[in-house]
């Protein structure tokens, strides 16, 4: 309601990756190239260019109906998620990624512990594009935050350990939180003492 021109994206992550473009239309992306980097970042450039562009004074109501029919599935194909969720980002500097795991990621590119590096990787790509990586875990859940928590370091996201039932207060609560500026350079000047 605060920001209705804001575009919302919603990308889920099992077996293979979701993307609900517009909450009208959900791309599924599963086999080889979930293990491809250049190809999760395509994948969501197309996205953003072509079914992702609806903001969210329009898509509202479907998002909520796609929100309330999330349902768990299987493995954990975090990396590959996230790397589409910096493709639609990255041509929108000040975007906001919250990414909500209750698990390791073991399916595709960042699988752990064999990919740990690609955190760092996919934390300086969405950096380098003034975009906020957020990390939401469940408490007493084995996410690795070892490795999820520097892709939020590197581009100053945050990272929250929340109880299940906390979860959509802290997604408002990350949302909410107004960005002021992106690659500022400050010069200060002092004068002689």
């Amino acid at each position: 309601q605060t920001q209705p021109d804001t575009v919302v994206v919603l990308v889920t992550f099992g077996n293979g990756v979701t993307i609900f473009g517009d909450f009208s239309r959900r791309v599924n992306v599963t086999g080889r190239p979930l293990d491809s980097l250049a190809s999760m970042l395509s994948e969501g450039e197309k996205a953003a260019r072509t079914y992702c562009t609806l903001p969210v004074s329009k898509s509202a109501a479907n998002l909520t109906a796609c929100a309330n029919s999330l349902t768990v599935n299987g493995s954990t194909a975090l990396g590959p998620a996230l790397a589409i969720a910096v493709g639609i980002t990255g041509k929108a500097p000040g975007s906001k990624i919250i990414l909500c795991t209750d698990g390791a990621a073991n399916v595709g590119v960042g699988s752990l512990p064999r990919d740990s590096a690609f955190y760092t990787h996919i934390a300086i790509h969405a950096r380098d594009r003034a975009i906020a990586i957020n990390v939401i875990t469940m408490e007493g859940e084995d996410c690795k935050m070892e490795n999820l928590g520097v892709a939020a370091d590197i581009t100053s996201g945050r990272v929250e350990m929340v109880d299940p039932s906390q979860i959509t207060t802290k997604v408002v609560s990350l949302l909410s939180k107004k960005l002021l500026a992106t690659n500022v350079t400050c010069t200060i000047l002092l004068g002689q003492a």
